[in-house]
């Protein structure tokens, strides 16, 4: 039993099976790094391949992305590139054409037929790889040819909703060539396109458009729609009106009454420097503010609100001989006229010559609103013996008021108020007895000469009497402090004035001036009781707030033909019947005159002295309409009168005259871009960067490799000047890889 036992011991010390076992180890060992090994070298390699992928696809992007950027600089000049030609002036303004965002149908990269093309298709872009790619391009929003100033913000509220609102007519086109309105429009009844023609005024022939109109608009981002009328008589009626943007705008009225508003008179402005300063405030003589205006070479209105509410027609017809000519505001002549704050050194270069909302938002402007049916006209002055006086060019520029929340209107129709006066309007009435009387100088002495003895409410005081006792004797009575305890405010317009006497008594003259002492006057002969008009005599002190307690004087004087004449004064009272001053609702007749008219017909100035009108604002008009007259396009005749209204206009209806004008980015009527601008000689646009490798085009699809933001900016424009394509400052705002 025990042997066995010993034997089993020494079996399991035997080393027979330790080398099977390491050979074992050794073999796993090796297995498994020389997998490890292999694992990692096929994991570099593919590493490699794709990493080698990743940089054809950047050299791939960044190429697409410097092709589209060059093209963006080169405009028309790139190849490839099909320009826009919106004036039909050929291939010369296609070759110069560039990208600004200008109304013209062309997207970033020009057109693709006649649809505006923002997709740029590079094929073949990475010939080793095989790799085509897809550039597309968006605009960023409140840039571009208009987009406002850095850092001006134009938002919904603040701004009109399209270029041009007809509330309750037509917006009519009679003229030659293209006309191109940015921002949209919309009539509530037709919008309408026809041949300019009409009869010379003074010389015995026609002129006529030899080209069509054409009426082009429209929005950023949207392609251009246009309308042509090739007929004389017969108006195209076109569907233009835009649903985009809100409805029609509305502007509330910047008054409702007169407080802080004084009285100005346009006559008191002196010049300083060559420049006449118009203060803001209340204006009611057309007729003075028209020569003054006129008469100054430059003149400036101010920043603030003026209320104009002219009262010469009113005057006229009252026969009060306070003012003469209608309610017209006429700008007349080779003279400068600006609204606003003006920038530093003063330029009277139109535009530029007042800081504009659109490019500033510390913007400080004018505010013009017009009551009643008062209006305003820039003319170009007609001759009997050359038409049009070529060295009478008016220049006007208005600047409205920045704010984020409002519109920055500068011509705006008063729309509540009361009705305007006119001579079926019943007058304020006033009555006053003098406060003064005295019987110095007569001879005998005025028995009861006292102010309560003429006082028609003090019927127990009896009256002032005179009986002669020689030949020759003179009886004068001077009454004075007619001014009524409560007067009539500064801008009244006198009605009617009348000086009541209540006497018994021969011949009897009469002598009545404006204030105690005075020695012009108006003059009368009274037998008996009556009246003396001194509506005349009083109308101006009325009117200017001069009438003061002191009041009117009157001298009674007689002298005795017989003893035992007798004069007896019983009474005497001074009625004043007029308007008061208030803001009135304004309103003009359809038809009729329009608020606003701008006059620069055809080859009215010349080089260097063209008219211009500029608004860098909004113009609201719910009753009242807008005229427009701008020079006319005669084939490839070009002729510079300039209107350009930047804040868009909103009328009851607006007729267009003319044909192809003005400065680049200063269309006729057209609205600020939504968005925070960097001023309008900038654009700024995205460009997204597709690659779809191995591939032969990249139509759709790919990976998207890069975006690029880029900041393309032009040289200043200048009058009748284009951005110079190749002429461009490339600023790249950032890259980043996807």
């Amino acid at each position: 039993m025990i042997r066995p036992a010993i034997r089993l011991r020494r079996r399991r010390r035997d080393d027979s099976g330790t080398v099977l076992i390491i050979a074992l180890i050794v073999v796993t060992t090796v297995a498994l790094v020389t997998g490890a090994l292999l694992s990692h070298s096929g994991a570099a390699m593919s590493a490699t391949v794709a990493l080698q992928g990743v940089a054809d696809r950047s050299y791939a992007a960044d190429a697409a992305a410097q092709v589209a950027i060059n093209d963006l600089r080169l405009g028309g000049k790139a190849p490839g590139i099909t320009a826009p030609d919106p004036d039909g002036d050929g291939p010369a303004e296609r070759s110069d054409w560039v990208y600004t965002d200008a109304g013209d149908g062309a997207g970033c990269f020009g057109l693709d037929g006649s649809a505006a093309r923002d997709v740029l298709r590079l094929d073949g872009v990475a010939s080793d790889a095989g790799s085509a790619a897809r550039v597309e391009c968006t605009k960023v929003a409140g840039t571009g040819l208009y987009g406002s100033g850095g850092g001006v913000e134009q938002n919904a509220q603040n701004t009109f909703p399209r270029a041009l609102t007809a509330f309750g007519g037509d917006i009519s086109y009679d003229g030659g060539g293209l006309l191109q309105i940015r921002g949209g429009m919309k009539a509530s009844s037709a919008i309408t396109v026809k041949k300019y023609r009409q009869t010379v005024l003074y010389w015995p022939w026609i002129l006529q458009s030899f080209s069509p109109a054409t009426l082009a608009t429209s929005r950023a981002g949207e392609p251009v729609r246009r309308c042509t009328g090739d007929s004389f008589t017969t108006p195209v009626t076109c569907p233009l009106s835009d649903g985009g943007g809100a409805g029609a705008p509305v502007v509330a009225d910047a008054l409702t009454d007169l407080t802080a508003r004084p009285l100005r008179d346009p006559s008191s402005v002196t010049a300083s420097g060559g420049v006449c300063a118009f203060e803001p405030g209340y204006y009611d003589n057309a007729t003075t503010l028209s020569n003054k205006v006129n008469s100054c070479s430059t003149s400036w209105f101010k920043p603030g609100l003026y209320y104009f509410d002219f009262q010469n027609e009113l005057s006229e017809a009252l026969g009060n001989g306070l003012m003469g000519g209608d309610n017209v505001w006429r700008i007349t002549g080779n003279r400068t006229v600006i609204g606003g704050t003006r920038p530093p050194g003063n330029p009277t270069a139109i535009p530029g010559a007042c800081v504009s909302p659109l490019s500033d938002h510390t913007a400080a402007g004018v505010r013009f609103v017009f009551g009643g049916n008062s209006r305003m006209q820039a003319d170009v002055p007609v001759s009997a013996s050359t038409w049009i006086r070529y060295n009478e060019t008016p220049k006007v520029e208005l600047c409205g008021s920045y704010s984020a929340t409002e519109p920055p209107v500068v011509v705006q129709q008063q729309t509540n108020g009361a009705a305007a006066p006119t001579t079926a309007t019943t007058p304020t009435s006033v009555t006053a007895p003098p406060t003064t009387v005295s019987g110095t100088g007569s001879t005998p002495a005025f028995a009861n000469a006292t102010q309560a003895a003429l006082d028609p409410g003090n019927t127990a005081a009896g009256a002032a009497t005179w009986t002669s006792t020689a030949v020759g004797q003179k009886a004068a009575l001077a009454l004075s402090g007619f001014g009524p305890s409560t007067a009539p405010p500064a801008g009244s317009v006198l009605r009617k004035a009348t000086l009541s006497l209540a006497l018994t008594a021969p011949s009897t003259g009469v002598k009545v001036t404006p204030s105690a002492g005075g020695t012009t006057g108006t003059t009368a002969t009274l037998t008996g009781s009556g009246d003396v008009d001194v509506t005349s005599l009083l109308a101006a002190a009325v009117h200017d707030g001069t009438l003061a307690a002191a009041g009117p004087s009157a001298a009674l004087a007689f002298t005795a033909t017989a003893v035992g004449q007798k004069v007896t004064v019983d009474s005497a009272s001074l009625r004043l019947d007029y308007y008061a001053p208030n803001v009135h609702a304004g309103s003009l007749p359809v038809g009729g005159d329009p608020l606003l008219k701008v006059y620069y017909p055809w080859i009215s100035g010349y080089p260097g002295n063209w008219p211009r009108f500029v608004v860098n604002g909004a113009i609201y008009a719910r009753n009242g309409d807008v005229s427009l007259e701008f020079g006319l396009t005669l084939g490839t005749a070009y002729f510079g009168p300039m209107v350009s209204m930047r804040g868009g206009v909103a009328a009851r209806s607006i007729d267009l005259i003319g044909g192809q004008w003005g400065r680049y980015g200063y269309p006729l009527a057209s609205i600020p871009d939504l968005g925070v601008g960097v001023g309008n000689l900038s654009t700024v646009v995205d460009l997204k960067v597709y690659v779809c490798a191995e591939a032969a085009s990249c139509a759709s699809g790919g990976r998207h490799a890069l975006t690029v933001r880029v900041k393309i900016t032009d040289p200043a424009y200048g009058d009748d000047e284009l951005p110079e394509a190749g002429n461009r400052r490339i600023q790249v705002l950032s890259w980043a890889e996807q």
